[in-house]
């Protein structure tokens, strides 16, 4: 069943293996605490879409919004590869909001995701592109039907009247031509997708920042595996790098920026293309201009299990990867509130 609880044993296998490498789990000095706000926002493409939708529905009481890029519904692949390939990109006739709301609930009522009532408050925002041919447009008025059930429908904005393909449509001068399928999934549409998102959840209208804004020394590699569940890459099916941008005035003690979480899509990792998503996507002028952290966690490719570097939301780390006790949820909050902590003295050195 969706996100049930794991067994005591599995559970204390993790832990035992966790409180063993306490030490090399130590916050890394370059992901220090910021003191960002309590509240976070989320975003992605593609895989990252459905990470943040998971990450959203599992962590409510503090995550007010989401973004999603050519994603779909939570738990919408019911722990079966085969049916996230199928129903959830191609055949969304299949999908079935009502189901997977019941499936939410029980998932609620065990604990393994936050209460449903706090997304009453939530933003919400749906993006799919008229020419998307890997996770067809059909599927994003499916993940707003989700949502409606618990979001009022006038926090739900959707967009569909964009002709990309499969991609984060960017409006900076940087990507391939809107209509182009392939590496690196970064597309120049007009249209920028990371401010008319972050607008949307963060506004009233934030300042639209010109690209040259961004700066790129403050675009931080950090090392992920301080945050690991169970300390082995291969297990997290993420990397050992991550990044994050940290504008200049919340390098500042006492700056209260906010956070926002972005996660890549399939073949968009660090292994694979380097900073080129989190440098290139869009946020990161935004962010400059408007005291926005951005972090940038980055998955990785098992084998078999996971070729393309996606982010898990259809098992391969466990039946639990949809809700708070999925392991890449769990590591990605765990950064979430190692950036809440509160600035250190030493925060000048760190950065």
């Amino acid at each position: 069943s969706v996100c049930s609880a794991i067994t005591a044993m599995a559970l204390a296998v993790i832990w035992t293996i966790a409180a063993m490498g306490a030490a090399s789990m130590r916050v890394d000095p370059s992901l220090p605490g910021l003191g960002v706000d309590k509240q976070v926002t989320v975003s992605g493409l593609s895989s990252g879409a459905f990470m943040a939708v998971q990450y959203h529905i599992s962590h409510s009481s503090t995550t007010v919004g989401v973004a999603s890029f050519a994603g779909g519904p939570f738990w919408c692949a019911n722990d079966d590869v085969e049916i996230a390939l199928h129903a959830c990109m191609v055949e969304p006739q299949n999908i079935d909001p009502s189901a997977l709301g019941f499936f939410t609930r029980k998932a609620a009522e065990i604990l393994s995701i936050d209460p449903l009532d706090n997304l009453k408050t939530a933003k919400v925002f749906i993006y799919s592109g008229k020419n998307d041919t890997v996770v067809v447009p059909g599927v994003a008025p499916k993940l707003s039907e989700y949502y409606s059930l618990y979001v009022p429908e006038s926090s739900i904005k959707v967009v569909l009247n964009i002709s990309s393909e499969h991609s984060m449509p960017t409006a900076n001068g940087f990507g391939s031509p809107c209509g182009f399928l392939g590496t690196p999934y970064i597309n120049q549409c007009g249209y920028d997708g990371a401010y008319e998102s972050l607008s949307y959840l963060l506004g009233p209208p934030l300042i639209r920042a010109k690209p040259a804004q961004a700066k790129l020394q403050n675009l931080k590699p950090f090392d992920q595996s301080g945050f690991f569940v169970t300390g082995l890459p291969e297990l997290e099916g993420m990397g050992v790098k991550g990044f994050v941008y940290i504008p200049t005035q919340c390098q500042q003690p006492e700056s209260h920026c906010r956070l926002h979480v972005a996660f890549h899509g399939c073949e968009q990792g660090e292994y694979l293309i380097d900073n080129t998503f989190a440098w290139n996507a869009g946020y990161n002028a935004h962010a400059e201009a408007n005291g926005i952290v951005i972090l940038y966690p980055q998955a990785y490719q098992i084998p078999d299990l996971n070729p393309k570097g996606c982010w898990d939301w259809w098992g391969f780390t466990g039946p639990d990867y949809a809700c708070s006790l999925g392991i890449q949820v769990a590591v990605v909050h765990k950064m979430v509130l190692a950036l809440q902590r509160p600035p250190s003295t030493l925060i000048a050195a760190a950065l």
